[in-house]
């Protein structure tokens, strides 16, 4: 309750008495050997009840109990009146171990190789003028050399689509043979030609079935931040590196496309990343890039940038806004907010409630932070607000917005850190905040929570007007974190 005394009252006055739903926050972490299924992170109104979890052992484990001593599996919360973190303990099978050379369980199956009727990447001589119908993963196309023009340059077609272009010898070309497609499915490189014989040796590649990818295959980048692609259904859960021994990376959820980082300085570059399943089983894979931050001057290098992806047009907005909405609103039009912002790519959650297909009626601190994107990708008065010339901009049909990168998250923040923590997600929160300036680097990484890092989180939760500013990793400071 509030109470409010008004003196010396000279005059009528009209009161009102604003309300918000209180939400709380249930966090569902998974220990060694084993998994969570449903919904991680889950915002409950204040007395309902979450949705159901399973903690999921690996083979040669089993379950043993949650942290505050239920055993309760599945596992649902009920009438919740404050925020509680648990987390899922394992142990090992004593008469059935995991397979360590001396029998016992097998290992659980690691992700299984893209099913495709031919290999994704084929390289093959042609003739010219000639015609030839290959088979690249799960798709046919028929090829076709049309001419060779002056500097070597060679006309090829596509049958397929058709898609006709030109290349001259170590060029290279994104195609996209589907109408409409918002990422290209072919990736061509002219290799070389032998005018005596007249023929050209061109290699073809069905990037939708290869498992691991960079920027679409391309051999060179003269940027240091790329883009990752998979293609593994069975994976769940991925870590990446830039060292194939993971120093320092965690486990974060799978995605199909991400962007990422390069080691500095130019030469060839190779990305590792460990794909899990659900089961425990794991698989590293790796690809490689050469990186060309400065053109060579006598052009040996042909650098062929790939153009910004997604390219789809943006979802427009299919429902009229007549109120401002802030931290704590409630409503129909918070959830209508939250879809539109998903589906442009300034995106509210990675997973969970306010992600995308499972958007909700409550105004937090990271419907706060996906708005504040938006207006800046608009140029509109950073407000975190849907205010009136938010609004209009939103309520213009003809308005579009441009879709953002994918989100870089190398971790994603769950639990509440303050001083005197210690966890290897301390660890990784002094990692993100010395990537984002706000810690300086001479500071050693540990996974102990002391003043340098309460300062950091100070210094971020003003920067991004966030309160209470308390150098806590309270959930509006989380949602900033895993959003950046």
């Amino acid at each position: 309750t509030s109470s409010y005394t008004f003196v010396n009252v000279t005059t009528t006055h009209t009161i009102d008495a604003s309300f918000a739903m209180t939400t709380h926050t249930l966090n569902y972490f998974v220990g060694p050997h084993g998994a969570i299924t449903g919904s991680s992170t889950q915002i409950i109104n204040d007395g309902s009840s979450g949705t159901a979890v399973t903690a999921v052992a690996n083979a040669g484990y089993h379950f043993v109990n949650w942290s505050d001593a239920s055993t309760q599996n599945p596992r649902t919360d009920t009438n919740v009146t404050a925020d509680y973190s648990f987390t899922a303990n394992f142990t090992v099978d004593a008469s059935n171990p995991p397979s360590g050379g001396g029998g016992g369980a097998p290992p659980s199956a690691s992700p299984a190789v893209p099913s495709t009727v031919a290999p994704a990447i084929l390289n093959q001589v042609y003739d010219i003028n000639g015609s030839i119908s290959v088979t690249i993963g799960n798709a046919v196309h028929k090829v076709q050399i049309l001419k060779i023009g002056n500097d070597d340059v060679v006309t090829f077609q596509i049958e397929s689509t058709p898609l006709i272009f030109s290349l001259k010898p170590g060029e290279e070309k994104l195609l996209f043979t589907v109408d409409g497609a918002v990422y290209p499915d072919l990736f061509v490189k002219f290799n070389g030609l032998d005018k005596v014989n007249k023929k050209v040796n061109l290699t073809i590649v069905s990037l939708k079935d290869l498992e691991f990818f960079i920027n679409w295959d391309v051999s060179v980048t003269p940027n240091r931040e790329v883009y990752l692609n998979f293609n593994s259904p069975q994976a769940t859960q991925m870590a990446i590196a830039n060292s194939a021994d993971f120093s320092g990376v965690s486990f974060q959820p799978y995605e199909k496309l991400m962007k990422w980082n390069l080691t500095p300085g130019n030469g060839q570059k190779t990305v590792y990343v460990k794909l899990r399943t659900a089961q425990g089983g794991e698989k590293v894979l790796s690809a490689t890039i050469t990186l060309q931050e400065q053109t060579n001057t006598d052009n040996t290098v042909n650098i062929f940038i790939p153009p910004t992806f997604p390219t789809s047009p943006a979802v427009l907005v299919n429902y009229f806004f007549t109120r401002d909405l802030k931290l704590n609103i409630v409503g129909e039009d918070v959830k209508q907010l939250q879809k539109y912002l998903n589906a442009n790519g300034f995106s509210v959650a990675k997973s969970g409630a306010g992600s995308l297909g499972k958007e909700t009626t409550y105004f937090g601190p990271a419907t706060k932070a996906a708005l504040l994107k938006y207006q800046k990708a608009n140029k509109l008065k950073q407000t975190g607000i849907l205010d009136q010339a938010t609004r209009d901009k939103l309520n213009t049909p003809a308005s579009t917005v441009p879709i953002q990168p994918l989100s870089t998250t190398k971790y994603i923040f769950k639990s509440l850190l303050k001083y005197g923590s210690r966890s290897e997600e301390v660890k990784q929160l002094q990692l993100r905040l010395q990537e984002l300036g706000y810690l300086s680097q001479s500071v050693k990484v540990v996974t102990n929570f002391g003043p340098a890092t309460k300062a950091a989180v100070i210094k971020l939760q003003k920067e991004h007007q966030l309160s209470p500013v308390n150098g806590y990793t309270d959930l509006g400071t989380r949602g900033v974190l895993n959003s950046l």
